[in-house]
């Protein structure tokens, strides 16, 4: 199974008719990958069709509590958190957005 963005990508692909949302967040470490246009260059080269915020001084990731990467949040159609994920892969994450899915399959 791949990893990180690679794994975002292939979800969305599978899942976003379905109404999957992806949004990646981008940290960099430096000024050159902190650039907005390395950073679009990258999707393009990646194949990146998701949305990417670009969170530099790591706001977001402090509000969110998180201090690993990857990582992922599984947010429904309601706003609720249902489930979050730091590091690897894990079969629960796919799994976990089939039943989103599946619930708000009647809306």
């Amino acid at each position: 199974m791949p990893k990180g963005s690679a794994l975002v990508r292939a979800l969305y692909n599978k899942y976003g008719k379905y109404g999957l949302v992806a949004i990646g967040q981008h940290i960099g470490d430096d000024a050159e990958t902190r650039s907005l246009n390395n950073l679009k260059q990258h999707m393009d080269i990646s194949g990146i069709n998701y949305a990417v915020i670009q969170d530099p001084s790591h706001d977001n990731g402090y509000t969110q509590n998180t201090r690993y990467l990857p990582v992922f949040f599984l947010i429904d159609r309601q706003g609720h958190l249902r489930y979050q994920q730091v590091g690897g892969v894990n079969p629960a994450l796919e799994e976990t957005i089939i039943t989103l899915l599946n619930e708000t399959a009647g809306e």
